[in-house]
């Protein structure tokens, strides 16, 4: 393997598309509008150009690490208001995410996976619903123990959208204001260009290249983005979505056999 093999090998697809990503757009999206607006920035100088590229390398595993730290905070925050994470709360009799027939049969077969845990019944549930989710926690995170590796490519492509939703919401506070930042210093400039010829400001803005008027929309569409889409319900969704398909991976619970007459097509002995 060589040396720059390697080092892409630092990432793995997680990391790249759960924290890498959310952490990157929140300065991406504004450093690219001010390369549309001002392309002279990096187009002047060679060496601006270098240093542009050295400094959003630079910013990888920084960005990528707030991102971490912002998601597990949001994270935290939706598990309160939420009474729970959506692997247990799913688990939950009073929960009717999934049908009932469909929840019974996983609570069987997580029975069985977990034998020295005593999975409560609706009443159980019911009468002590902390104690109930401890135990729900404690299974499902036997589960994902189990569902690791690359036989799950499913699994794992829901919880890289978890993981991706939950931390670019942790993120969108600093986008926002990076966001803002950057139309701000588009405006100014573009309104102190054009002031000392007493212009009135629609025909500054009418008269506005545009490269920036082009660099405006972008980051108004991103800021719309970050305020519509990016919201506490997509990481509901993605966290149910996340914990439908880990269930949906459980075997069928399994069936005693039962004693009689042998299949169709089989000799059968006499009584």
């Amino acid at each position: 393997m060589t040396e720059s093999a390697r080092l892409f090998r630092i990432f793995d697809r997680y990391d790249i598309l759960a924290r890498i990503t959310p952490g990157l757009l929140a300065p991406l999206v504004p450093g690219i509008s001010l390369l549309i607006a001002f392309p002279q920035i990096v187009t002047g100088n060679i060496y601006r150009t270098i240093g542009s590229g050295v400094v959003m390398i630079g910013l990888l595993y920084p960005f990528a690490s707030m991102a971490r730290s912002r998601g597990r905070a949001v994270q935290h925050t939706l598990k309160q208001r939420w009474g729970g994470f959506p692997t247990e709360i799913v688990l939950r009799f009073r929960d009717n995410t999934i049908e009932m027939p469909t929840k019974r049969a996983y609570h069987a077969v997580l029975q069985d996976l977990a034998p020295d845990f005593r999975l409560p019944d609706a009443s159980a549930e019911a009468q002590d619903p902390d104690a109930a989710d401890g135990i729900y926690r404690a299974v499902i995170r036997r589960l994902i123990d189990l569902r690791r590796g690359p036989k799950h490519p499913l699994i794992h492509n829901d919880n890289i959208a978890y993981g991706f939703w939950r931390n670019l919401l942790g993120m969108r506070g600093a986008a926002l204001v990076l966001a803002v930042c950057a139309s701000a210093a588009i405006v100014v400039t573009r309104t102190t260009q054009m002031t000392t010829g007493n212009m009135p400001l629609w025909a500054i803005a009418r008269d506005a290249p545009a490269t920036q008027v082009a660099a405006v929309v972008l980051l108004f569409l991103w800021i719309a983005f970050l305020l519509i889409i990016v919201r506490p319900s997509r990481v509901w969704d993605a966290g149910v979505a996340y914990a439908e398909r880990l269930l949906a991976s459980l075997p069928p619970p399994s069936v005693p056999k039962l004693k009689g007459r042998a299949p169709k097509g089989e000799n059968q002995s006499a009584p």
